[in-house]
């Protein structure tokens, strides 16, 4: 399982001249490779916005080719879909307008093999007829993700290591990048880890399906079961067997592995039929979590050990939706020694802003999570407010916080689940604190509450804390910054019983820490609790994207056992909490 230079476009793309912006430049750099797609905007060196498709329109994972193509067959609905597909990039096009230019110097495409163009029943569906650009650039997939986990960082050289699902470039590459602008791709390995491990998810009685029998929401969840299982060593060799060659014959001593492969969107009906008549509960369905996840860890060690000899003196930056599993991403910092990175968005949802950083090529790290759009709907708030409480006969009460952060507090500490929605959004798949839900850890039983009556998802899944940085190595056997919730350190013993709802089974913690500077609402609500420790889950429920509008966040709070939302300086409390 050796790096080997293979993917000869990839040294192309990377030597490819880039032009050098003016201050009155704009750009625009867009991904739609599948799923999650975005868009990123920028002006000269600076990173205005980025917006991904999924908040925008609030439909899980959206992307225009996923929506698509898996839908061939049925050309009614699919000229729907097109319909649909032309509205949203025509609100799209407009939202940018209004905020931004109608028309941009330079423009990038993501893989452009997918992006510029989808094609059916004679019909052409081409982003450049509603984002004009002078000039367009392609970059590939992994080169995407590779410039968008390095130019976050603060490294001035680095090993930069993507890993995936699998894309054009293949699933995993290696590269070095300098802030000087060399770039060298080093090579890629073809063991599709990544994806076969997502493959195993309809195999467990508590997972539930997804809604469109996609594999993507699969990963985090295998991840947080495996931590009540129990790694059985032949299990494991038979799974690592599996990830490596592709073999499934001695997984049959444990499971029917039919489900697992080849993959297809075709096979959802299919998948149903196994969930509901051979997925594994209990003890034994966490024990195949555990070894999964056990082997998905060493294949990935074993694969990458040489790669990372070969450069002991760099740190590392990963990139690819695999760097979304803080496990493995523990295990580099802990195996390795290493300074390790990982963005906020290495996922393909980072793919647009990769390739706008990839454009800028900027000399400090680009540092900023919450790039994201501020709430779509703000200037309704009012009219919100005035027509919910109307209907629901003063239901509400309305507090402004502008300059008193107290009445927060004081319903933190009696154990309220508040909805945070201030500022801009952030990057990436977990909130950090402008689109969050959080509570104080004081209630042992605040976890079973939120994922039973405000997400609606599975009894198993775990939730993050967030902590000031200067305090993590309080709570936590972990000195680093963790700001993106990357990591997860085990929990000092002698706090394990008090902040008991954002330890997981395994004593691990998905850790992220603040500074004043990075989120100063946060820090300072966690200046005046004692511990200093927020449960902080991401603004949505099961199956629906980040919230993006007021709306959603009233739907939430009238839908769901959230006792109170913040719009910017506004705190909205149901009356019965007060």
């Amino acid at each position: 399982m050796k790096f080997v230079k293979i993917i000869p476009e990839i040294e192309y793309n990377l030597t490819q001249q880039l032009p050098h912006l003016t201050d009155h430049d704009y750009s625009i750099s867009v991904a739609f490779t599948g799923h999650d797609g975005a868009i990123a905007i920028g002006k000269g060196n600076e990173v205005l916005e980025v917006i991904e498709l999924e908040r925008f329109i609030n439909v899980k994972n959206f992307d225009f080719t996923a929506r698509f193509l898996y839908h061939k067959e049925n050309n009614e609905y699919y000229q729907t879909q097109i319909d649909k597909a032309i509205g949203v990039l025509s609100n799209l096009r407009d939202y940018v307008a209004r905020k931004y230019t109608e028309k941009f110097n330079y423009g990038v495409f993501v893989d452009r093999n997918y992006s510029p163009l989808i094609a059916e029943n004679s019909f052409q569906l081409k982003f450049q007829d509603y984002f004009k650009a002078n000039n367009w650039f392609f970059v590939r997939h992994h080169v995407a993700h590779a410039a968008g986990a390095f130019y976050q960082s603060s490294f001035s050289k680095a090993l930069v290591l993507t890993t995936d699902g699998g894309s054009i470039d293949g699933p995993n590459n290696a590269f070095i990048f300098n802030r000087n602008g060399d770039k060298e791709y080093i090579g890629s390995c073809v063991r599709f880890f990544g994806k076969l491990y997502s493959l195993f998810g309809p195999i467990f009685r508590d997972i539930k399906l997804p809604y469109i029998g996609y594999s993507l929401i699969y990963p985090g969840k295998i991840m947080g079961l495996a931590g009540y299982g129990k790694v059985l060593p032949d299990l494991k060799r038979a799974i690592k067997s599996f990830l490596i060659h592709k073999s499934s014959e001695q997984l049959k001593l444990y499971f029917d592995p039919s489900v697992l492969y080849p993959y297809n969107y075709k096979k959802k009906d299919f998948i149903k039929q196994y969930h509901h008549e051979k997925s594994i509960p209990d003890q034994k369905g966490y024990n195949i979590a555990a070894s999964l996840q056990k082997a998905f860890e060493e294949v990935y060690v074993t694969t990458l050990k040489p790669i990372m000899d070969t450069y002991p003196d760099l740190p590392v930056c990963i990139g690819g939706g695999c760097a979304l599993n803080i496990s493995l991403n523990t295990l580099w910092v802990e195996e390795f020694k290493k300074n390790v990175f990982v963005p906020p968005d290495p996922s393909d949802c980072g793919l647009a802003l990769g390739g706008l950083l990839f454009l800028l090529r900027p000399v400090k790290p680009y540092s900023n999570p919450y790039s994201g759009p501020e709430l779509l709907d703000l200037d309704m708030l009012g009219t919100y407010i005035s027509e919910e409480c109307t209907l629901y006969k003063s239901n509400f009460n309305i507090i402004d916080i502008k300059d008193n952060i107290n009445p927060v507090i004081e319903l933190l500490k009696q154990d309220k689940i508040i909805g945070v929605a201030r500022g801009r959004a952030e990057r990436g798949p977990r909130a950090l604190g402008n689109r969050s839900i959080i509570c104080w850890i004081n209630n042992p039983n605040i976890k079973d509450i939120i994922n039973a009556k405000v997400k609606f998802r599975e009894w198993f899944r775990p939730f993050a804390p967030v902590v000031r940085r200067e305090e993590v190595s309080k709570y936590f056997e972990w000195q680093n910054e963790s700001r993106y919730m990357s990591f997860s350190p085990k929990v000092r013993k002698e706090w394990i019983d008090k902040i008991k709802p954002v330890v997981h089974v395994d004593g691990t913690a998905r850790v992220q820490t603040i500074t004043k500077e990075q989120n100063e609402f946060l820090y300072n609500l966690l200046g005046e609790l004692d511990p200093g420790v927020l449960l902080n889950t991401s603004f949505n429920v099961d199956s629906k994207p980040i919230i993006s509008t007021v709306k959603d966040a009233f739907r939430v709070l009238k839908e769901t056992k959230l006792d109170c939302i913040i719009i910017e300086n506004t705190l909205i409390v149901k009356n019965e909490v007060n």
